[in-house]
């Protein structure tokens, strides 16, 4: 794999995880807070809680996914930013 289907790969990840973030998320999909209110009236409040866990379950294992890349290409190197020092002052 060269280096740049390795930035594509680590872009993919970063792509899902802000798909996930902002098109699955069970609040943004329900909306309106009278769509909550028809679904703890028609009895599915525990099906609502099962549905946020496993979003966030999901959440978790991209987070944990792109951090790991993330790791070994880090994100300003892609870009190309450089980065000062911890000890250095501006």
């Amino acid at each position: 794999m060269d280096e740049f289907e390795k930035r594509m790969h680590f872009s993919a990840y970063i792509t899902t995880l802000a798909d996930a973030v902002t098109k699955m998320n069970p609040s943004t999909l329900l909306g309106e807070a009278d769509a909550q209110k028809n679904l703890e009236a028609a009895g599915l409040k525990d099906s609502m809680a099962n549905t946020y866990k496993k979003y966030l379950d999901m959440l978790m294992a991209y987070i944990d996914k792109a951090s790991s890349i993330g790791c070994k290409y880090p994100i300003e190197e892609i870009l190309g930013i450089k980065t000062e020092s911890a000890g250095t002052k501006s």
